[in-house]
C-alpha cells in the first residue's frame, strides 16, 4: 500500500469531513435469537465528529470503511470480513469504527476521493491521513494490511 498515490489534504479533507456527517445511532452490541447468543460485531460509528470525539479520548485510529448499496464487492465485505469474528475484535480493539455509504454521504465520498467500492481509509487519533485500503480482500488479507497501518500510527 502506497502512502503517496493519493493526494487527499488530510486536515482539510478531515473537518470538510466531520463537518458533513450528522450524528446517528450505533448498532446494538449484540442479541440473543431463539436463546442462542451472536458475537458481538462492529459497533460503526456514522458521524464524524463522533468518531473524532473518540478517537482523541481512546488515542485510537480511525477506521473509515465507505460502501455503496448495490455493490458486490462491498456485500462480501459484509458477509466475509466484518462478520468475521477475528477481524470484528482486531477493529473494535485497535480502531473507532466508522462506516459511510455514497448514497447518504456523497460530498464525504468526494473528500476522500473515493473511486471504488469498497473502500478503507484508515487516520490517526489526530485526524491525519495514513493510508487507505481499495477494493475487497479476503479477512486474514484484511487484518494483516490493517495491522501494517495501525503499526504505522502506533498511539
Amino acid at each position: 500500500m502506497s502512502r503517496k498515490r493519493h493526494l487527499i489534504q488530510p486536515s482539510a479533507a478531515w473537518r470538510t469531513l466531520a463537518g458533513l456527517l450528522i450524528l446517528a445511532t450505533t448498532p446494538l452490541l449484540g442479541s440473543s435469537v431463539c436463546g442462542q447468543e451472536i458475537h458481538a460485531e462492529i459497533q460503526w460509528l456514522r458521524s464524524a465528529e463522533q468518531a473524532a470525539a473518540e478517537a482523541a479520548q481512546s488515542g485510537k485510529p480511525i477506521l473509515v470503511y465507505v460502501r455503496s448499496a448495490n455493490c458486490h464487492h462491498c456485500d462480501m465485505m459484509q458477509t466475509n470480513v466484518w462478520q468475521d469474528q477475528a477481524t470484528a475484535d482486531a477493529v473494535m480493539r485497535d480502531f473507532v469504527p466508522l462506516k459511510l455509504s455514497r448514497e447518504d454521504n456523497p460530498e464525504a465520498v468526494r473528500v476522500l476521493q473515493i473511486k471504488g467500492y469498497p473502500s478503507t481509509v484508515i487516520f490517526s487519533a489526530d485526524r491525519q491521513y495514513v493510508d487507505r485500503l481499495d477494493g475487497y480482500v479476503e479477512p486474514a488479507q484484511f487484518r494483516a494490511a490493517v495491522s501494517k497501518m495501525h503499526s504505522l500510527n502506533p498511539r
